[in-house]
């Protein structure tokens, strides 16, 4: 019961970094601050140096993942964290940025087993995960 709390709790913070993230998009404040905010709460998520941990090449960045023995539930926010730092890096032309994040998203997707229409990113695609994720919170407070 503690683990699952905790992996909650570690879940629940990944989600609310990825909906403020977001909802800085859409008012169109600083890309760049906004994917750096999230990549620190991805660090913070699977206890690890963020800045060490995201600059890994994408297979040594999945495999350190794996090998921490990360949930697959904390897996699933990690993928749509990194595809939206992506995103935000590359409206905010960090073109370099975007991609490595994109590819270790990829890389990461593929160590789990997880089919990329199940990590997508769109507006749809997150107003769903934020209908989700506040039922869930009001399931279970």
């Amino acid at each position: 019961m503690i683990e699952q709390d905790y992996l909650m709790r570690r879940i629940m913070a990944l989600f609310a970094a990825i909906r403020r993230s977001w909802e800085r998009e859409l008012k169109h404040d600083d890309p760049l601050d906004s994917a750096e905010q999230l990549e620190l709460a991805l660090g913070q998520a699977v206890d690890f140096d963020s800045g060490l941990l995201l600059s890994l090449v994408p297979e040594s960045f999945a495999s350190m993942v794996q090998v921490s023995g990360t949930d697959q539930r904390l897996v699933a926010f990690m993928l749509r964290s990194l595809a939206l730092a992506s995103r935000l890096r590359a409206e905010g032309n960090d073109n370099a940025g975007a991609a490595l994040r994109l590819q270790q998203a990829q890389a990461l997707a593929a160590f789990y087993g997880v089919p990329d229409e199940d990590w997508a990113i769109d507006d749809a695609a997150l107003e769903g995960l934020c209908r989700e994720m506040d039922e869930a919170g009001r399931r279970n407070p």
